[in-house]
């Protein structure tokens, strides 16, 4: 396999702001992890956030019996910034077109961006250093009762509503 082409004095051409914009927000509606999560900033030496590990059990008790205190669990969870980039190389002529070369980009390289947060998210690809994933949590989270294997209810009586 070839090996990928790494450049940090990158030369030529700076996205425009509006441009560079544009692509972020792009990629934040192409992301699926990106459009159910809450964005915040964090300092360049990130924070650590105060979390409830695990809930506290209820239990049946009789009418006069007492009550078993329940005890949750805690934690913390430390967020350090991390970024996905990328630089895209191109051919001189087409540094030569800047509108067609801002249109190619702003097409092809939202899905790029949000693709790789996806996978590094839902699936911790790439390097793992420092990056927390949802790869191999259980849908109810840890220490969740099974889930029911019965077939859903569903009603027997005919549906009121027209076919399609």
């Amino acid at each position: 396999m070839p090996a990928v082409p790494h450049s940090r004095d990158a030369s030529g051409i700076l996205l425009p702001a509006e441009v560079s914009s544009q692509i972020w927000q792009d990629a934040q509606e192409a992301s699926v992890v990106m459009q159910k999560s809450t964005r915040i900033d964090l300092p360049g030496v990130g924070i650590d956030v105060p979390l409830i590990t695990g809930d506290p059990v209820a239990s049946w008790v009789g009418e006069t019996e007492k009550i078993k205190v329940g005890e949750a669990s805690f934690g913390n969870k430390s967020i350090r910034p991390r970024k996905v980039a990328l630089i895209e190389l191109f051919s001189n002529e087409f540094k030569r077109d800047l509108p067609a070369l801002f249109a190619a980009l702003s097409e092809r390289l939202p899905k790029t961006l949000a693709t790789a947060f996806d996978l590094k998210a839902l699936h911790a690809t790439a390097e793992a250093n420092a990056f927390d994933s949802l790869a191999g949590a259980s849908a109810l989270g840890p220490g969740a009762p099974p889930t029911p294997t019965a077939t859903p209810w569903r009603s027997t009586r005919p549906s009121t509503r027209p076919a399609a």
